[in-house]
């Protein structure tokens, strides 16, 4: 509201009457919440997303020696340990929103790729980039909440 009334206090010739001042008011309000969440959605992922690769590859694109795959020992009886499940979900609200998103559908609510990428309006080649980012940082949260707790 206080960007809104910041463009008429600069800009009072930049109503041309063309339309009722509120309904002109009310499409300046709109667009300056549109452009807060993307500029927030925007930051929030390119800020983790840049996190994500910088800790876990060099220069060159190998693996950090700290920074490689794990394997868990008896993986296959995880998801029956409530505790375990915890902590994943945990991690799962950690992520930016989109990749929360993405790896619930592509993985919790099995949903085919091509669905994924028309529902949220992402390309396939962001649906795999924003899989892989995700899958790093639920690494590194399962790595530090749940193996070294344990």
């Amino acid at each position: 509201v206080q960007d809104t009334l910041m463009v008429i206090i600069e800009k009072p010739n930049s109503f041309r009457g063309e339309s009722n001042l509120k309904t002109w008011l009310i499409a300046i309000l709109k667009n300056k919440i549109m452009d807060h969440f993307r500029a927030k959605s925007k930051k929030h992922i390119s800020d983790k997303s840049v996190e994500v690769v910088s800790e876990s590859f060099s220069e060159q694109g190998a693996w950090k020696p700290n920074k490689e795959p794990f394997v868990i020992e008896n993986s296959e009886h995880l998801l029956d340990d409530e505790n375990f499940v915890k902590v994943f979900y945990d991690c799962i609200k950690g992520l930016p929103d989109l990749w929360e998103s993405v790896i619930k559908m592509k993985y919790i609510d099995p949903i085919e790729s091509k669905s994924i990428c028309k529902e949220l309006e992402i390309s396939d080649t962001n649906l795999w980039q924003i899989v892989h980012r995700a899958k790093l940082k639920l690494k590194d949260c399962l790595k530090t909440n749940w193996i070294q707790e344990n």
